[in-house]
């Protein structure tokens, strides 16, 4: 536990860098081999962690670091196209090695309220014949679990829209991928 608090550490310190300059760092325990590099890139700063040359998988932490927001993932589920108006704020993924799962998570703010953002999700989600395995609405957030039928269930996502923490709009976290 102490080792990935360490890594976890790293990564974050790189992350935080912003020069321009892309920086790495390689790290060896008894474990294996770990590298961490950060890159800023006119407005985005990325961190990517990689064990044993990428045998265990890999993670790739994104975030913008100007107001506009950055790029959503081209690879979005048909019916969580990015909401009208709002901006991508950070973007994680990961990829393993056991199974040959990947998964993304993506940080959206809307200046909406929670429920026109749920009601703009749901119509997508009804619009594409599917429905959440899970709901659940709350004043001030919505929960959907989605799960790919179509895949075997090997494909899924999970939406939660909250109220943002500066009280205005909403904080939209996507998350979504595969087992293999």
């Amino acid at each position: 536990m102490t080792k990935r608090l360490a890594l976890l550490s790293a990564l974050l310190a790189l992350a935080a860098c912003g020069s321009r300059d892309e920086k790495s760092t390689t790290i060896v325990t008894g474990d294996g081999v770990a590298r961490i590099t950060s890159k800023s890139d006119g407005g985005t700063e990325t961190a990517t962690f990689t064990s044993n040359n990428g045998a265990n998988g890999a993670t790739t932490v994104t975030s913008a670091s100007n107001a506009a927001g950055m790029a959503p993932p081209a690879d979005l589920p048909a019916w969580a196209p990015l909401y009208p108006g709002a901006k991508v704020v950070a973007a994680m993924s990961g990829s393993g090695t056991n199974g040959g799962g990947t998964g993304k998570i993506v940080s959206i703010k809307s200046n909406d309220p929670v429920a026109k953002v749920a009601a703009f999700y749901d119509a997508r989600l009804a619009a594409a014949g599917i429905k959440p395995a899970m709901a659940t609405d709350q004043p001030d957030s919505v929960l959907r679990m989605i799960q790919s039928p179509k895949d075997g269930g090997e494909k899924g996502a999970m939406l939660m829209i909250g109220k943002a923490d500066d009280g205005n709009g909403s904080q939209i976290t996507l998350t979504y991928g595969s087992a293999k």
